[in-house]
This record gives C-alpha cells, structure tokens and sequence, in this order.
C-alpha cells in the first residue's frame, strides 16, 4: 500500500494492508467479475485481492497456470460463503471461458495439421500441458466445437473438419 506519510507529507509505503481491505459491506455478489491481485500463498491455495476492496481465496485446485504474488488476473466470484468469506476463479465465467477457448484448440488443430490426440479420456495432466487449460474446460469447449460441427471426435482424439 502507497500512501502519503501525514508526519513529513512524503510518499510512504507498507506491507501491512490488512486494514485496508474488508469483506464486511460487500460491493461483489457471485459470478461478478473482478479484477484479482495474487497477495500471498497459504494451505488452501492463495489469498486475493478483490477490487483492491476485498479478499478472497483462489483454491490451488483451480489454478491451471503459473501464478505469482504480486499478479495482476481477470477472474470472477465462483461463492460468497458465511462471514463474507470469498472464493474466486480465475478467467471467465461457464461459456463465456469456452468461447475464448475455442479459438486456441482451433488454432493448435491447424498448427498440427488437423489432428490432435487429445480426448475426454486424456489425462488432465496432459491436457493442461499442451492447452493451458483444465480437463473440464477443454471438454466443454470441445463438445461445443462439435456441436458447432468444427470438429470430431476419433477414437484417438479430436479432427479439424474441413472450414
């Protein structure tokens, strides 16, 4: 936190900020989106900061990219628990992520002629590897890619169709 020192009227700074945020009077409600700044790790996953207003938690199981303290992300408000406890998530929302996402399968079906081995059984592991994203992500994304008849599904992996 930056802040103008009220004894000798210089530019001061501290890492004590905890005063400076509250959950008590909320201005979020859930699915909202929000602007995140990573501020500090613990047991659940990292604690944010929530429109430089709130804090929340961002659970490590949610996490499908690297993140540092100190991060500026886009994310949005997955549960207001009891005691105005946030949880958050980062990108978009449901459909909205895979609208985004589509474009980058797309793209890797190209760059790779056509064909990728990945399916609703790859491992996520793999999956994130070679995406950037979660398993669940790339299953939404890719069922609409097909219902969209863009793509199909081989027993060894998705196929671009013809554009």
């Amino acid at each position: 936190m930056i802040y103008i020192d009220e004894m000798t009227g210089r530019v001061a700074a501290t890492e004590k900020i905890d005063q400076y945020l509250s959950n008590e009077e909320l201005t979020v409600k859930e699915l909202d989106p929000v602007d995140l700044i990573i501020y500090r790790r613990d047991d659940l996953g990292y604690q944010v900061i929530i429109n430089n207003k709130h804090t929340g938690v961002l659970h490590s199981n949610e996490v499908f990219k690297q993140v540092d303290i100190g991060d500026k992300l886009q994310g949005f408000i997955k549960t207001i628990k009891d005691e105005n406890k946030i949880d958050v998530v980062l990108g978009k929302r449901g459909y909205e992520r895979v609208e985004d996402e589509a474009g980058k399968i797309l793209r890797l079906l190209r760059e790779n002629d056509g064909y990728l081995p990945y399916h609703d059984k790859s491992d996520p592991e793999e999956i994130y590897s070679f995406f950037g994203m979660s398993k669940k992500t790339f299953k939404m994304t890719t069922g609409n890619l097909y219902k969209q008849q863009k793509i199909v599904f081989t027993q060894t992996g998705i196929k671009l169709l013809e554009e």
